[in-house]
């Protein structure tokens, strides 16, 4: 922080970790196949959620084939995917409520270890998508290895963010980053985690590593669902504005927020943040 004056990006109090903080507040709605073939969900969020926080429309698209020996190592366990939807429904509410550490122990744990035990045996490539336009990308991903490929909802990549929501809460930015490193590997294009894990390098003053994830998550917004994209496209201009303030390149930020502005001209934090600019020049050269 340059200077005390200016709010964070990403703070506690209503500015919000971009979708982190989506997860606080998810509501998962699941058809009623849904766990018999780990259909995508349809995750929303209620009234009176952060900006950010628009109604997420999960994949649609039929899965790749799973290859025979994939199938066998499925049929050796029995499907509960309805059951990790509920506990990543729960865990959030945990969390919501502050009790961060049952959050993990008791729910996001549990849901990432049923998913690792599920897939770890399954020679396909394994994706959790977050938008129709993701999946279809990640459905063709495997062509070129010449590897079969599984599209999956978003439920095993989320539990990824929310854990690692509740582990920066505790202080615990190391494990909340390989969490997000784990969501990205799940996800690549996913813009949402990819500007979390560049919020990590904020969190640590490292500017240029946080600049590559906020530029690779403006790059990723096309593949966002359609009612999150803008969204998604702000957060990552304004944390890479935000970065280049503070390494002194104020014409590029400001360039940066102005493109905010223009994407959406109620942008408040965009619009903030310009005036913040202002006020420094104003001090350099008064």
């Amino acid at each position: 922080m340059t200077s005390n004056a200016r709010e964070p990006l990403h703070s506690k109090h209503g500015t919000s970790t971009a979708c982190l903080l989506l997860v606080l507040a998810l509501v998962v709605e699941v058809g009623p196949e849904a766990a018999a073939q780990d259909a995508p969900a349809t995750v929303t969020a209620p009234p009176g959620s952060p900006p950010t926080s628009e109604p997420i429309q999960a994949p649609t698209v039929t899965p790749s084939p799973t290859p025979p020996a994939a199938q066998s190592a499925q049929s050796a366990q029995p499907d509960d995917s309805n059951a990790q939807v509920e506990l990543l429904r729960e865990g959030t509410v945990a969390l919501k409520a502050g009790d961060r550490q049952r959050a993990i122990s008791e729910y996001f744990d549990k849901v990432i270890a049923y998913y690792e035990a599920r897939y770890k045996d399954n020679p396909a490539l394994v994706f959790s998508a977050q938008s129709p336009t993701q999946a279809l990308l990640y459905a063709g991903s495997g062509a070129g290895a010449k590897r079969d490929t599984l599209v999956l909802d978003a439920v095993w990549a989320d539990s990824h963010l929310a854990r690692a929501y509740a582990l920066s809460e505790l202080g615990r930015v190391e494990e909340a980053r390989k969490d997000l490193e784990a969501a990205i590997a799940l996800s690549p294009m996913s813009s949402q985690y990819l500007s979390e894990l560049a919020y990590t390098y904020q969190l640590d003053r490292n500017w240029e590593a946080s600049l590559d994830q906020y530029r690779k998550a403006a790059g990723a917004a096309d593949m966002s669902a359609e009612a999150s994209r803008k969204a998604d496209l702000g957060r990552a201009w304004r944390g890479e504005a935000y970065g280049l303030v503070e390494l002194g390149k104020l014409d590029e930020a400001q360039a940066l927020y102005q493109k905010c502005l223009q994407l959406d001209r109620n942008d408040g934090k965009a619009r903030n943040e310009l005036e913040y600019i202002r006020e420094l020049r104003k001090k350099t050269h008064p």
